[in-house]
């Protein structure tokens, strides 16, 4: 396990994000649509798009947890107006917490409407209602006639949430960084190289896609509860377009780079705005774990909008866009009248999302924080 160490930029205990990692964007490859990248959503017809240019969500709507009407009843605000208007910038997170308490219980009050053409797809000027069936309440978005769709439909999180999540460390195993092609050499016997200079890459197949996220390959993931290795946190190192192959070998260009792009660099299937713009949040079934590692960061806290790696994953029945608390140990007192020590019951301080997923491991973006996000913090479906 130790082979990729000489490459790796040792994962910090603790991580902020501290701004927007500037480049980054989709470059070059006019000729080559994406491939390779995993689709959002099931169900979702092949090669289809939207007038808008998104991808289409399936018309069948995701499978929710049983909560009791009491329970959902208590996660709305109290205050809240019946009436909610659609304004450009907001995204569904926002407007689920005009609506809740608890945002995560969104998908339990959405209601389809059969009369809207996309159900689940909200437009600036969309008009919802909070209502209530047999004491349960509900969202309804009202139908209304779109001469022409002017604005795309909100998205999930914010703009600068969503460049965190595209420049954010990759997940992996080590079979997959074994597999991955990978930068051999670069144009004039150069030794490091970066935004427009040509690469040569190897390992590539014939399903690969055009574009690829250069990643360097980092310490091992390990679980806190077992012990056991559990995959590794590659960190990202530009972007990379494939011009020509020849068998396995191909000759690129990197069209955008963060950091000294280095021979030995993997490749990944990119992530982009079309695969991350759109999540569904809901709240899984019961699960808990902890946080492990997050993105190299000279400052000791996480905070809202930054990205942390947990101990659970696929296996655990996690997916994309399910939303975790996250829970910080209680501190440990003296009794005033007794003088013995207390310890006091865990404190719930942020929610995280999961965007990627591994068996074992899971990376996630922190939406909301009400104090500093530190590792080994807990997260779960529910409180503990």
């Amino acid at each position: 396990m130790t082979k990729y160490n000489g490459l790796h930029i040792t994962t910090k205990k603790i991580l902020v994000l501290s701004g927007l990692l500037a480049g980054l964007v989709l470059g070059g490859c006019a000729t080559t649509t994406q491939s390779g990248a995993s689709s959002t959503t099931d169900n979702v017809p092949t090669g289809q798009t939207n007038a808008d240019g998104t991808a289409p969500l399936p018309r069948t709507a995701p499978q929710i947890r049983q909560v009791s009407d009491a329970d959902l009843r208590a996660a709305v605000r109290d205050d809240v107006p019946l009436r909610y208007v659609v304004q450009p910038g907001d995204t569904l997170w926002n407007i689920a917490q005009h609506f809740m308490i608890e945002p995560w219980f969104w998908p339990e009050i959405w209601q389809d409407n059969p009369d809207v053409a996309n159900p689940h797809r909200i437009y600036p000027g969309d008009v919802l209602i909070l209502t209530h069936v047999k004491a349960r309440p509900r969202i309804k978005l009202l139908p209304r006639i779109r001469e022409s769709e002017v604005h795309k439909p909100i998205p999930t999180i914010p703009a600068n949430a969503l460049e965190a999540l595209l420049n954010a460390p990759r997940l992996t195993t080590e079979e997959e960084l074994d597999n991955a092609p990978y930068i051999v050499a670069f144009k004039d016997e150069r030794l490091i190289a970066s935004k427009r200079m040509v690469a040569f890459v190897r390992a590539l197949q014939k399903d690969s896609p055009a574009r690829f996220d250069i990643v360097h390959p980092d310490q091992a993931l390990e679980d806190p509860d077992t012990g056991d290795q559990v995959g590794f946190a590659s960190i990202p190192a530009g972007k990379l377009c494939i011009d020509s192959r020849d068998n396995d070998l191909g000759t690129a260009h990197i069209t955008a780079s963060t950091r000294a792009v280095r021979p030995g660099d993997r490749l990944l299937p990119a992530r982009t705005r079309l695969e991350y713009g759109q999540f569904r949040l809901r709240k899984p079934e019961q699960v808990t774990g902890s946080i492990i590692a997050a993105y190299e960061s000279e400052i000791s806290v996480i905070g809202q909008y930054d990205i942390a790696i947990i101990n659970r994953g696929r296996r655990d029945g996690l997916q994309r866009g399910h939303l975790l608390q996250i829970h910080t140990e209680g501190a440990t007192v003296e009794d005033p009248l007794k003088g013995d020590t207390v310890q006091l019951p865990s404190q719930q301080i942020g929610v995280l999302m999961l965007f990627d997923l591994q068996e074992r491991t899971g990376i996630g973006l922190v939406l909301e924080a009400e104090r500093a996000v530190h590792e080994l913090d807990r997260v779960t479906s529910s409180t503990p």
